[in-house]
């Protein structure tokens, strides 16, 4: 105490040397404490961070977003990634937020198919127009990759039905379209029917035309 009044600055010096001896001796955890004595947020932060001392982490990254809020951001990136890949998506989210990176807690959410946290950060953090362009991207992506499923999530919330349906006739995958289309446009059901049935007759897949005339109740068809 008696060296830290009367020599101040050389005591933040001695403070930060101690810190870097004990990152180069591998212990990030001891580090810690030197650092924030020296005012070193920056090293502070990294020895947290390789200490895996992820809350301590993201305690000083938020000290430093007070005064350095573009510095603070790209450590709020990589304790954010920390918690998506322990699948804990509420703190994932939140540093990703802290961060500025919503569109990438959003993939997260899509990623893990929770469909209403996903859609309830698009909307907070972004306008309606540009959450649908968004959704439609994506439901493109995993339409491409062979996941119809998650695909048809993502558009069912942004209330996108006619663009599921048009997905599942592309793929082929004809009861799935006619799940949406007897759910949504029940309307259209006996129509759809029909529409396929003409077209797998045409394809000569004959059996499979005629269930659908069927539940068209087209008999004379």
């Amino acid at each position: 105490e008696l060296a830290r009044r009367e020599f101040p600055a050389q005591v933040v010096r001695l403070e930060e040397a101690w810190g870097d001896w004990l990152v180069q001796s591998k212990n990030m955890e001891a580090a810690i404490t030197h650092y924030i004595e020296a005012n070193c947020s920056k090293k502070a932060i990294e020895a947290a961070l390789g200490a895996r001392q992820w809350t301590k982490a993201g305690q000083l990254v938020d000290t430093l977003q007070a005064s350095d809020d573009e510095a603070a951001r790209p450590y709020y990136k990589r304790i954010a990634r920390h918690f998506h890949q322990a699948q804990q998506f509420d703190r994932a989210e939140d540093f990703y937020v802290q961060a500025g990176c919503e569109k990438e807690a959003i993939q997260m959410y899509t990623d893990a198919g929770l469909w209403d946290a996903a859609h309830k950060l698009a909307t907070q953090s972004m306008s309606s127009s540009e959450v649908t362009t968004l959704y439609h991207r994506q439901a493109q992506t995993l339409e491409a990759k062979g996941k119809f499923k998650e695909a048809e999530g993502l558009l069912l919330t942004v209330k996108s039905v006619d663009k599921a349906i048009a997905m599942y006739k592309k793929a082929g995958k004809y009861d799935h379209m006619i799940r949406l289309v007897a759910a949504y446009r029940k309307d259209l059901l006996v129509d759809t029917h029909l529409h396929l049935a003409g077209q797998l007759e045409m394809q000569g897949k004959l059996k499979q035309a005629e269930e659908h005339y069927v539940q068209a109740k087209d008999w004379p068809a």
